[in-house]
């Protein structure tokens, strides 16, 4: 290809780019002209006509910068003004176009609006859930207590106990005072008719020892019995308030607003 055939194909293709260069220019000065006037979203308008006017390459990146970033700072205006996350989303679509087309090796250009996408990811996420990040739930631990049911049923237990220990004691007392009865029944002379065995002759005598024994080996059985009881049922109290305290042992509640969560 001869240097004159190079010359004129690089001519049209210069006046070309050219021809985009000045048309975004008159666009982005009317753009300017009518967000001045209040007119933002024409302004947005016609800075992406700006931006798909100019010619790709490296040396029309900085251009295309502008352009792009005109419309993420409109664009965020816009949002500031409406509260609408879309606006932001439009704002971060514009300079990922711009950042799409751009030279891999142009980090110069890339660094800035990287940067401002960025912060405009940011703003976005954080419209995007207006209550913000929650915090973590509080952990703490919580002291239940005693189980109600293990300290119902030890309370239950604990008074049977009570009772039976009464009923061991009052056999026991019993025991013991009509052993001293019949202790002074026996220390009686005995008045028997037979001179041979006054004793056994002795029918009150003998009739009020076997009354007394018989009622002796009555309160003996009560008070065992009664002693036997009072120790089992002291056994499951104290067995009942033992569960209590394993079941009601520290928890951990985590606590997220007016949630418990326990574990």
């Amino acid at each position: 290809m001869s240097e004159e055939t190079r010359v004129g194909e690089a001519g049209p293709a210069r006046a070309g780019a050219q021809d985009g260069v000045d048309e975004a220019a008159e666009l982005s000065a009317a753009a300017q002209a009518r967000l001045a006037a209040g007119d933002r979203d024409g302004a947005i308008a016609l800075w992406q006509r700006a931006f798909r006017a100019l010619p790709g390459g490296f040396g029309y990146a900085p251009r295309r910068a502008t352009a792009a970033l005109a419309i993420a700072d409109a664009q965020e205006a816009g949002y500031r003004e409406t509260g609408d996350p879309a606006r932001l989303h439009a704002a971060i679509a514009a300079l990922d176009a711009y950042l799409g087309g751009l030279d891999p090796t142009d980090d110069e250009n890339r660094a800035g609006v990287e940067g401002r996408r960025a912060e405009l990811w940011a703003m976005y996420r954080s419209a995007s859930a207006p209550e913000g990040p929650r915090p973590a739930p509080k952990v703490e631990p919580v002291r239940r207590g005693f189980d109600r049911k293990a300290g119902l049923a030890a309370a239950g237990l604990g008074s049977a106990a009570v009772v039976a220990g009464v009923v061991a004691l009052a056999g026991g007392l019993t025991g013991r005072a009509v052993d001293e009865e019949l202790k002074g029944v026996t220390a009686r002379p005995c008045e028997g008719d037979d001179p041979l065995d006054p004793c056994g002759s002795d029918s009150a005598r003998e009739q009020q020892k076997t009354e007394l024994v018989a009622e002796g080996l009555r309160a003996n059985r009560m008070a065992l019995v009664g002693g036997i009881l009072a120790g089992a049922l002291l056994t499951a109290s104290v067995t009942a308030l033992i569960a209590g305290a394993i079941r009601g042992r520290t928890r951990v509640q985590a606590r997220a607003g007016q949630l418990v969560v326990r574990f």
